[in-house]
């Protein structure tokens, strides 16, 4: 039982791994605004992780039909937003001052922009249902509800963004010209992301 809720997290830690468009949300976030910025910011990704962990679980062969099916235009549409964003981060950060470029996003919209970087990449629901293969985990097997593994999923991938988003806010300390410069960068490097996954999902539209 124990040792289920344990692999559980460790589900979710592996799940935050990977490095892509929300990491880099997350260091930006908690650049700017703080570790607790960055903290919810990683909310958004647990939560999709989360639900791709369901997924894998319950072997939604309907869910993972449809997911296999339309892949092409997820890519298309998730890399569209995912290069919008990146966009946006560049011209906020280029046009406004430090605090003024995110100053109408409330907490909740942070967790919102990385719910939907994580929702952009279809590839993430293979490596959640990897994850929990090599792990052992699935719901005929589970000696302890589903919603309690869950649950450490969730707790798992929130430990993990806390503590890097503690670690990134306690020991780098950066002047405001070099936060402003690497933001810029974030955001060119979310738009790559996005670029390679709308180029994605041409190819497989071919």
């Amino acid at each position: 039982m124990v040792l289920e809720l344990l692999k559980a997290m460790v589900v979710g830690v592996c799940a935050a791994l990977p490095v892509g468009p929300v990491l880099i949300l997350v260091l930006q976030k908690t650049m700017r605004r703080g570790r607790w910025a960055g903290t919810v910011a990683g909310i958004g990704s647990a939560l999709i992780d989360t639900l791709y962990a369901a997924v894998g679980l319950f072997a939604l062969t309907l869910l993972k039909d449809f997911i296999a099916r339309e892949t092409p235009y997820i890519l298309l549409f998730g890399g569209i937003l995912v290069c919008l964003l990146g966009v946006m981060i560049i011209h906020k950060d280029s046009s406004a001052g430090l605090d003024e470029g995110e100053s109408h996003l409330t907490m909740a919209g942070y967790a919102v922009q990385t719910a939907g970087c994580a929702l952009s990449n279809p590839a993430a629901i293979a490596v959640m249902m990897g994850i929990l293969s090599v792990l052992k985990l699935d719901a005929q097997t589970l000696t302890v509800p589903v919603w309690a593994v869950l649950l450490f999923v969730f707790m798992g991938e929130m430990l993990y963004w806390f503590s890097l988003s503690w670690a990134v806010g306690r020991f780098l300390k950066v002047s405001p010209r070099t936060l402003r410069i690497f933001s810029k960068i974030c955001g060119a490097v979310i738009a790559v992301f996005g670029v390679v996954l709308v180029i994605k999902g041409i190819i497989a539209l071919n």
